[in-house]
């Protein structure tokens, strides 16, 4: 009889600790799901922050090449006459193409 009332208690024990076991896997790896869950929306946030910043910077570009911030540039810096009239077509001669090119060949080397 006395056998049989310690085998009943050390498997009891023995369940126990099983499920506390079980207890601690559960709670230990729902506080890591929820570190990794702030650190996602951090990471988030952050890419959210760069695209903006790529937004801003893409927009400041499309207004850098823009016809009207760039052409007088171009226009000063190659002796160009820009028409006053946006709709009128460019007309150049052969003579200003050529000096045209001259000039970009010896920017870019």
């Amino acid at each position: 009889m006395k056998k049989s009332y310690k085998k009943n208690i050390l498997i009891t024990l023995v369940i126990f600790m099983i499920f506390g076991a079980v207890i601690y896997i559960v709670i230990i790896t729902n506080i890591e799901m929820n570190r990794l869950t702030r650190t996602a929306d951090d990471l988030k946030s952050s890419i959210k922050i760069e695209q903006s910043t790529v937004k801003q910077n893409r927009a400041v570009l499309d207004k850098l090449i823009s016809k009207e911030y760039l052409m007088p540039i171009v226009a000063k810096k190659f002796d160009l006459r820009e028409s006053d009239d946006s709709i009128a077509p460019l007309v150049i001669s052969a003579d200003e193409i050529k000096e045209l090119e001259e000039k970009i060949n010896t920017i870019s080397e």
